[in-house]
């Protein structure tokens, strides 16, 4: 699991003091999760997952600022001191207004190393989506009738890929050349050759996607 993570706080609180108190804190959830967690910008999003460590009261702006640079879901990172919570709250407060999805992780070193290898855990599943091809299109009345296709890979974990029927067409006629042998078939042998090459096409498909 990679973390990266980057610290948002007011110049008003900076000190030896509290340099060396956030640095305790991280260190101690290093050492939980057996994970070293890199310091990094604010838009560097090159890791499995990204935390914003809000450690201190009037940050706020400072993420109001930044946020056209960082990207949903959000992982504050709060500790106990220097109205770190407050803040985060204050921000949580504001996501929810516009609908956009951040989780604070406050608590005790355990707490919050259990919660991020969840995390990790749902991220990778999130992964692990259905490839499903879409031949054709909806008929032009039909309006109301066209998915947005990232809402269903968000939603249901499916990604949707486009097969043109052109495509499919050129497969079949491919086929053609190899034949079946269904003599011993009791059905309309045109009929089953038709659908032989068809399914033939179809297979080639899901071989290509």
């Amino acid at each position: 699991m990679r973390i990266k993570l980057c610290t948002l706080n007011s110049l008003l609180h900076e000190s030896n003091t509290f340099t060396k108190e956030n640095e305790d804190f991280i260190s101690s959830i290093e050492k939980e999760l057996n994970e070293k967690i890199e310091l990094t910008s604010i838009d560097d999003y090159d890791c499995d997952i990204k935390l914003i460590f809000i450690a201190s009261g009037g940050s706020e702006g400072l993420f109001l600022k930044a946020l056209p640079k960082i990207k949903e879901p959000f992982y504050f990172l709060t500790k106990g001191t220097n109205n770190s919570l407050a803040a985060s709250l204050e921000i949580m407060t504001y996501l929810n207004i516009y609908n956009l999805k951040g989780e604070i992780l406050h608590g005790s070193p355990e707490y919050i190393s259990s919660r991020l290898k969840n995390i990790n855990e749902c991220i990778k599943k999130e992964n692990d989506y259905v490839r499903l091809g879409v031949i054709g299109k909806p008929s032009d009345w039909l309006i109301s009738s066209i998915p947005n296709y990232d809402d269903i890979k968000r939603t249901f974990g499916i990604e949707l890929v486009d097969i043109t029927l052109d495509e499919v067409i050129s497969l079949y006629n491919d086929d053609i050349k190899n034949k079946v042998d269904i003599n011993q078939l009791n059905f309309d042998k045109e009929e089953v050759e038709k659908a032989d090459h068809f399914a033939n096409a179809l297979k080639e498909v899901v071989r290509r996607y």
